[in-house]
């Protein structure tokens, strides 16, 4: 499930990159641009995150 979750994760990160860097604007290269790419990052670790402590949980007992 979380692999999944990831993996989902990863190809929406994916797109977000493509449809930004495709349809906005040059001039919002370094803002808009910039921002919402930035902001799609985390999600991804996040959910690494979280599959690591799960697996370190699974792994403890």
């Amino acid at each position: 499930m979380a692999w999944a979750s990831y993996k989902a994760c990863r190809e929406f990160r994916k797109e977000v990159s493509r449809i930004v860097k495709v349809h906005f604007p040059v001039e919002e290269k370094y803002l808009l641009r910039a921002q919402v790419l930035d902001s799609s990052r985390p999600v991804t670790s996040n959910i690494a995150e979280d599959i690591a402590y799960l697996l370190r949980r699974k792994k403890d007992g």
